[in-house]
């Protein structure tokens, strides 16, 4: 076959000098029937903007995909539609039959071509979701945990509103309140979160207390307070320390038993023994600073499980991600969290961050992130990720502000999402919990 040009139509107007306020008003004046919605009259013809995307040839192999380098003449003949396997092949979207394909919505417009990302591909290399308040970014990442439960992919999701809950149950998940059911292990944190959880000011109780934090940290097993309790009496009697600020210390240390979220720790291996577990943590009892320390536990010791083999590939969802990498200063959480970025595509780890604020997120994660879902949102905040909008062309950023609920710009690199698209996210079967509630009945 020839090649075909594939294009994008970023604005069109209709011109219909049939249908002019003044013969419009003489028309309902006299009854006259209106002709003017005939398709062959001579004069009425729509004028589009377009943007050229791909060349596409057929093979027997399917279709081969070019960089639009030629030009189009005028009187070429332009199709409205295209078939399903090509605008999927130029979107960069699996069958949707395929077994990694996961199945999230419709394109918006006259094809309505199925959204299905490649998880192999889009998962590892980590996803973005930011969007003002009900716009449909909660109800994307149930609709994301509903497919990756159903392919049977592992996922933690760290809920900052309760908001996964129901969901988690009824897609036979494990739901976990930090300080109830769910303890972080002390060695699970780091050096500088021990030291800020314990009340010492006095240069030689911080030294004891470093060291014997260090020493432990370089055992490279898990510990409670017990364990830092004996390392910190022993380091201080080798510093010569007298009895009374030996006793000090351990009172100090023995206040660590009061924090409710210090404990023995989850066992993650046994926690995602099943395919397609969902464990959702609830954290909407955690103050802002214990909110940081768990996550940044949390995320190190499934981390090293996943990293030395101890429980499969799995994703982990974040959602108000500018709480755990904000853009000011240097969360708990920041380190680790960057870490995870940089290094989860090698170790099967995907990582979905979710964010109303992506102007308060940092700067350098949200650019890292390979797929990214733009739902409604202010301009102001739209600034802050207009240049990982992809090849979004501007009239449609332009409209990004006034979109409906439940419609969002998907945009990625090469690999993940060839062109940017906007599409309608689709129905889920699970219990959605991000809801407004009704304030009069």
């Amino acid at each position: 076959m020839d090649r075909v040009c594939i294009i994008r139509v970023s604005t069109a107007m209709e011109h219909n000098p049939y249908e002019e306020p003044k013969t419009s008003q003489i028309k309902d004046m006299f009854g006259i029937q209106d002709s003017s919605d005939g398709s062959d009259l001579i004069r009425k013809f729509v004028v589009a903007e377009t943007e050229p995307l791909e060349i596409a040839t057929l093979t027997d192999n399917g279709y081969v995909l070019e960089p639009p380098n030629l030009i189009v003449p005028a009187g070429t003949v332009v199709y409205d539609d295209i078939p399903d396997d090509l605008a999927r092949a130029v979107l960069g979207f699996p069958d949707p039959s395929d077994k990694g394909a996961l199945l999230l919505g419709n394109v918006v417009g006259s094809s309505g071509t199925p959204v299905a990302l490649n998880a192999n591909v889009v998962l590892p290399r980590h996803v973005l979701i930011v969007g003002s308040t009900g716009t449909g970014k909660s109800w994307l990442l149930g609709k994301i945990a509903e497919q990756l439960h159903e392919r049977g992919l592992r996922m933690i999701n760290i809920d900052i509103h309760g908001e996964m809950n129901r969901a988690t149950e009824q897609m036979g998940g494990k739901v976990y309140v930090p300080g109830k059911d769910l303890k972080v292990p002390l060695s699970s944190l780091a050096e500088p979160e021990i030291l800020g959880m314990v009340p010492v000011q006095h240069d030689l109780h911080i030294d004891i207390l470093t060291k014997a934090v260090i020493n432990l940290k370089a055992g490279k097993t898990k510990f409670g307070i017990g364990d830092l309790k004996s390392e910190a009496i022993r380091v201080g009697e080798s510093y010569g320390a007298k009895q009374n600020t030996l006793d000090i210390i351990s009172a100090r240390i023995d206040q660590l038993g009061q924090i409710p979220f210090i404990g023995q720790g989850l066992d993650w291996k046994a926690a995602l023994s099943e395919s397609g577990t969902i464990v959702n943590i609830d954290c909407r009892m955690l103050p802002q600073s214990q909110l940081q320390l768990v996550v940044a536990a949390i995320t190190r010791d499934v981390y090293n499980a996943r990293r030395t083999g101890a429980i499969p590939p799995l994703v982990m969802a974040i959602d108000e991600a500018h709480l755990f990498l904000p853009a000011t200063d240097k969360a708990e959480t920041a380190t680790v969290l960057s870490q995870l970025i940089r290094m989860g595509r090698h170790i099967a780890f995907g990582l979905i961050l979710v964010s109303q604020t992506p102007g308060d997120l940092d700067k350098s994660i949200t650019k890292i992130t390979n797929t990214r879902f733009i739902f409604a949102i202010e301009p102001s905040e739209l600034s802050s990720i207009y240049g990982a909008l992809s090849d979004a062309p501007p009239e449609i950023v332009k409209g990004i502000p006034r979109m409906k609920s439940g419609t969002c710009l998907l945009v990625g690199n090469r690999e993940t999402v060839r062109h940017a698209t906007v599409f309608e996210v689709g129905g889920r079967s699970t219990h959605h919990g991000g809801e407004t509630p009704t304030m009069l009945r």
